[in-house]
């Protein structure tokens, strides 16, 4: 049942195109987030799932202290039996609620890792579009960062002009794929689900809220998680091989015995 699972396969996600191959990161865990009680906060998740040993995860907020408010998305399809989301909290906020934008402070969060890895998915809760045809919907950006801890990209992913539901600011994989869901539920998936292009790369994460002209400031999200997989595959081990030989070679053995005794 997924809802026990905090680290684990994609595979159920509906946006998902096929067998995931990435480590899934929960943030609407309690598992997950009561971790995070320090900033920065640094856990581990195991290897497997994309991984080829552990990976380190470090977390850090500014502009106020981590917030983890009660889950208020009602029954989406990405929760508990229907999804691999806990659906315990809304995800990663700042301060009072959310990774808000406003012009009295900077509110953001990191997430970085001990390596630079591919982000396969990302995923935002509270991500609404505009109220009316004058006001812009919301919108998460996120700077990635290198090994060497120098900005690559910006992403900007949300609601352009109201309900214009959109992508912008780094080049994607050909599958490249962003769908909502109740609850201002966002994923955001930047390949084809075969994992064969996978194209962007980064150690490090940061999301923030800017304020935006027009929706009185009130642009902001939590973030639910994302997937991630290591850059160099996961080796197949070395026996695998000699086991596919060994049955072929079985299969063959057993048809030459057959045609004998039919002969």
């Amino acid at each position: 049942m997924f809802r026990k699972v905090i680290i684990g396969s994609l595979a159920a996600l509906a946006f998902s195109g096929s067998l995931a191959q990435a480590a899934f990161i929960d943030f609407t865990s309690s598992a997950v987030t009561s971790q995070i009680t320090s900033n920065p906060a640094t856990f581990s998740i195991g290897a497997g799932d994309g991984l080829n040993s552990a990976l380190s995860v470090t977390v850090g907020v500014t502009g106020g202290s981590a917030k983890f408010q009660n889950f208020d998305g009602g029954n989406g399809s990405y929760c508990q039996n229907n999804g691999p989301f806990a659906c315990d909290i809304d995800g990663i906020g700042i301060g009072d609620d959310e990774i808000t934008g406003t012009n009295k402070r900077h509110e953001s969060v990191s997430i970085s890792f001990d390596r630079s890895v591919w982000i396969d998915e990302l995923f935002f809760l509270d991500i609404f579009k505009g109220r009316n045809s004058s006001k812009s919907g919301e919108r998460a950006t996120v700077d990635l960062f290198d090994s060497n801890d120098v900005l690559t990209s910006t992403l900007t992913l949300g609601f352009f002009n109201s309900d214009d539901l959109d992508a912008t600011g780094a080049t994607f994989g050909a599958g490249e794929d962003i769908s909502t869901g109740s609850g201002g539920f966002l994923a955001f998936q930047t390949q084809d689900g075969s994992f064969a292009d996978r194209v962007i790369q980064a150690q490090k994460l940061v999301f923030t809220a800017l304020k935006i002209s027009g929706d009185n400031g009130n642009n902001d999200y939590a973030v639910a998680g994302l997937s991630v997989a290591d850059v160099t595959p996961v080796p197949v081990p070395a026996a695998l091989p000699l086991m596919l030989a060994g049955l072929a070679g079985f299969g063959l053995l057993a048809r030459r015995k057959k045609r004998a005794a039919n002969a």
